[in-house]
């Protein structure tokens, strides 16, 4: 963990499973979602006596080489270097973690001890295999600014139109669903204008086809 903390901050998408993290925690603020700020000021303390403040608690889902897996309760620590997965909130849910040579191995053993995640020796520590999304438009979570929150869930829900997106939130139809006091998206959504082009008609022509097999269009 000393090394961890005084080595620079990289974008490495890297995740550390740690034996002695209380808590799953990340540097990186752009793979959070439900960002709550915590009711209570609080710290984590590494091993080589630093404090570091705890800014606010949410999730972050990782893709993993068997699926897309949520991490809860996730710390999020701007001050640290790496992000780390606690082993011990990991047993928690019901898993087991399993170390080897080779590797580890999240296991349900619910499930006939399913492979759930896997990842790799690097040295002497062990990191998950994991991809995030570049663009974070799924995972992300922006200020809480309305239209901001707007562009996202637009972009969440299958790109729906913001007439939808109204009737979802006063019908309370989707659990988490902010209260939007924006009507209208920040900016023109490139992926809509592709998808809902209409096709250019074909030209007329004075010629009429009249037997089978004579030419229809030139």
């Amino acid at each position: 963990m000393n090394h961890m903390i005084r080595s620079d901050k990289s974008n490495s998408n890297d995740w550390y499973i740690d034996s002695g993290c209380s808590n799953h925690m990340s540097y990186n603020k752009d793979w959070f979602s439900n960002l709550i700020v915590p009711n209570t000021s609080g710290h984590v303390q590494t091993g080589d006596d630093t404090s570091h403040s705890i800014k606010h608690i949410g999730d972050v889902k990782l893709q993993t080489t068997n699926g897309t897996d949520c991490l809860s309760e996730v710390l999020h620590v701007p001050t640290i270097t790496k992000n780390l997965i606690s082993v011990g909130q990991i047993v928690e849910k019901g898993y087991q973690v399993r170390f080897t040579s080779k590797g580890c191995y999240v296991e349900d053993p619910r499930k006939k001890f399913k492979i759930i995640a896997k990842g790799t020796k690097q040295d002497r520590l062990f990191t998950m295999e994991v991809k995030m999304h570049d663009s974070q438009v799924v995972f992300a979570s922006h200020d809480n600014k309305s239209i901001a929150q707007l562009d996202l869930w637009h972009k969440r829900l299958g790109h729906v139109n913001v007439q939808k997106l109204k009737q979802m939130q006063y019908g309370d139809v989707v659990h988490g669903l902010p209260n939007f006091k924006g009507g209208y998206l920040h900016q023109l959504c490139e992926a809509c204008q592709f998808g809902k082009q209409s096709r250019l008609p074909f030209k007329r022509e004075k010629y009429v086809s009249r037997y089978p097999l004579e030419i229809v269009q030139q």
